[in-house]
């Protein structure tokens, strides 16, 4: 995937502040990667996709802004969260496997048999399936100038396939 260009950023981050008003961005902590977002409303129109996050974050420790949309459960929108900051801040932009990565992590700090831990999995995996068409749809309609690549759909396949497999009661 390309990196979120300072255009992308800067539209991110005035929609961000146009939905929190006056609130402060929520903050999550995981492995020692602390994250400040907001959750969002996005209009079904205007949503690519269920449980959608959108991100613009550089590579380097510039200033970064995550939305969560309203519909991930409140309770795993932390995640979500910490997931995209951990995807291109720590793990990186143009890695191939950087969902995959992150998910790896997820399931190293939470209990995998806790109830918050397997409604995750259920929402990840219909996040990621969401994305992977999303993603498949907008490499074939703009080809080289999509902001993704082949190997970020296989990404998405790599993460399902990680989550399935850490399933209680497939």
């Amino acid at each position: 995937m390309r990196p979120h260009t300072e255009e992308s950023r800067t539209a991110w981050a005035i929609f961000a502040e146009s939905q929190r008003g006056e609130a402060d961005p929520e903050h999550f902590e995981l492995s020692n990667l602390s994250v400040f977002y907001t959750t969002v409303h996005i209009p079904d129109e205007q949503r690519p996709f269920p449980y959608a996050v959108a991100a613009a974050v550089p590579p380097s420790q510039e200033a970064y802004t995550i939305c969560v949309s309203d519909d991930v459960p409140e309770n795993l929108r932390g995640l979500w969260a910490w997931h995209e900051l951990h995807d291109f801040r720590v793990v990186g932009h143009d890695h191939p496997e950087r969902c995959v990565s992150s998910e790896i992590v997820v399931a190293t700090e939470m209990d995998p048999e806790s109830t918050e831990y397997q409604e995750y999995i259920k929402y990840r995996i219909h996040f990621y399936m969401h994305l992977e068409k999303f993603m498949a749809e907008d490499i074939a309609a703009k080809g080289e100038v999509s902001e993704y690549d082949p190997y970020d759909v296989e990404g998405c396949q790599k993460a399902i396939q990680f989550l399935r497999d850490l399933r209680i009661n497939n």
